[in-house]
């Protein structure tokens, strides 16, 4: 059996992995152009990354009606707060760090759209007025200044069948989000309270 290595150059990475095609490298911008604003202006449903006080990376989802994100202009992206389970951690790395990543994905497309750049937590009446989804206003904005952007090509999403019913796995066989709550947190109510409580918080408090 041949002994595990790791890799820890640049160097030693591109002996195994060949340097990108020219079209991969020079396919990055700094900016949202009229393109990436149409494919954001279509997207529902977003994945930012962002880097805690300790170094340590969070993810976190973010979905909405398609338009959901407002581009404010070419280097500007604005994303509306909802509620969720109030760990704020994104707000909170944020204030220490502002980096952030996204991934934008439209169900059914399988090219990807990822943008990175600097993120501030505003307070903005106007803007939150201009976001407002089943009546609600948002109470935060995630404001992004966006410095890297592009296309990601679609091979991930074909691998995985993401898209194809066909290939989607028995969901009965996946741990729900109750019972991973329960028995993570070694919570004392029962199974079925707890799956009632989450039902309930997702069938009442999307907005």
């Amino acid at each position: 059996m041949t002994k595990a290595s790791t890799i820890q150059s640049v160097d030693a990475l591109r002996e195994r992995v060949r340097p990108p095609a020219r079209m991969s490298v020079d396919k990055v911008i700094d900016h949202i152009d009229d393109l990436a604003a149409e494919f954001i202006a279509a997207t529902p449903f977003i994945i930012i990354s962002s880097v805690r006080a300790d170094g340590q990376v969070d993810l976190s989802p973010r979905g909405d009606p398609p338009g959901f994100m407002k581009v404010l202009d070419r280097k500007t992206l604005a994303i509306p707060d909802r509620p969720g389970n109030r760990r704020a951690d994104t707000f909170t790395n944020i204030i220490s760090n502002p980096e952030v990543g996204i991934i934008c994905m439209i169900p059914g497309h399988e090219d990807t759209l990822r943008l990175a750049g600097r993120a501030q937590l505003v307070d903005e009446h106007a803007l939150a007025e201009t976001m407002v989804v089943a009546g609600h206003t948002p109470p935060l904005i995630i404001k992004v200044t966006v410095n890297r952007l592009l296309s990601h090509c679609a091979k991930a999403m074909v691998r995985s069948h993401i898209w194809d019913p066909e290939h989607w796995p028995d969901g009965a066989k996946v741990p729900s989000h109750g019972k991973m709550v329960k028995t993570h947190g070694a919570l004392s109510q029962t199974l079925d309270e707890m799956e009632t409580l989450v039902l309930d918080d997702k069938l009442n408090n999307l907005y």
